[in-house]
């Protein structure tokens, strides 16, 4: 009998109304995704301290707190028209993040601190489908010069029994293509209010995505955050600005961008706190760079969360 066909995978992503139940996506739910690696049964592995009966070796093992991961990177792109919702919002929501939408105007993603929603997911291959309940999962984004404006995302969900069914004709509605990452779309850069030229930026959510396993149920709970990142800039001079002095300082500013290809193409990012740490000099060039990790977290004081990116 022959094999399945690795070339014949896809999958959709519905947003769940109660957790770990089964939202249904249908072939209109399918999610245009890189990258894509599946850990199709995992979990905690345990075997039993079994009476010997004078022979060496070992016991069977059973396997309790079933689960699928599944990472995989999504462009970061609206609808092509501003205030609608984005074909890729079940995933975006599934990662921690609140959707508020301004009609005809933007969508905003947050993270939350609470509330955290999931998906379901039906991950086909060939003839093959796996059913994932109760998905959820943290994201990072990587911005280089000369790249694509894309989220990492890596999330966990409820192991289903896979079954046998014929591969669908899955559809991408409303996709857009990438958002491209140049001198001529990165706009507006701003960091501690300083405007000058970056080489890179990386972020992660730092989400703690864990099973909570009672005797009556068990689920995914978001059980804590704590962002990071890192920034190589060029490095300027003292009189354009002193990152020395900010560092030692112990500084705390926003840092925000555009990504701008025009309306309906045009992706906001946005961290409220930020402070620059562990400087050290590198070369590109012949230029000098400094390069930085960065602490990111939320603004208490205005009640905004570390993280926002807004699509108009």
């Amino acid at each position: 009998m022959p094999g399945l066909n690795w070339s014949r995978r896809v999958f959709t992503a519905k947003i769940e109304t109660t957790y770990d139940v089964d939202a249904v996506p249908v072939d209109t739910d399918g999610v245009i995704a890189y990258n894509v690696e599946i850990n199709p049964l995992q979990g905690d592995v345990q075997d039993d301290d079994v009476l010997p009966n004078g022979l060496l070796g070992g016991a069977a093992k059973f396997m309790i707190n079933k689960t699928v991961s599944l990472d995989f990177e999504i462009d970061m792109v609206g609808h092509a028209t501003p205030g609608t919702i984005p074909a890729a919002s079940a995933i975006f929501r599934s990662l921690g993040l609140s959707e508020t939408i301004s009609v005809g105007v933007n969508v905003a993603y947050t993270l939350v601190s609470e509330g955290d929603e999931s998906c379901t997911i039906y991950y086909f291959l060939d003839g093959h489908r796996h059913i994932i309940t109760g998905c959820k999962g943290k994201a990072s984004y990587s911005i280089t010069p000369d790249g694509k404006l894309r989220l990492k995302c890596s999330m966990v969900g409820n192991y289903n029994a896979p079954t046998a069914v014929a591969f669908p004709t899955v559809t991408f509605a409303n996709y857009q293509k990438a958002l491209s990452t140049n001198p001529t779309t990165i706009q507006n850069f701003l960091l501690h209010g300083w405007t000058g030229d970056v080489r890179s930026i990386e972020f992660d959510t730092g989400s703690d995505i864990q099973a909570d396993v009672l005797l009556t149920k068990r689920e995914s709970v978001l059980a804590g955050r704590s962002s990071s990142g890192s920034i190589v800039l060029e490095n300027p001079d003292f009189t354009s600005k002193n990152w020395f002095n900010a560092i030692d300082s112990d500084d705390v500013g926003a840092m925000s961008f555009d990504v701008n290809e025009g309306a309906g193409r045009i992706c906001v990012i946005s961290h409220p706190q930020v402070q620059l740490l562990e400087p050290k000099y590198g070369n590109e060039k012949n230029k000098a760079t400094l390069t930085a990790n960065l602490n990111i977290f939320p603004d208490r004081t205005n009640q905004l969360s570390e993280f926002t990116f807004t699509f108009s």
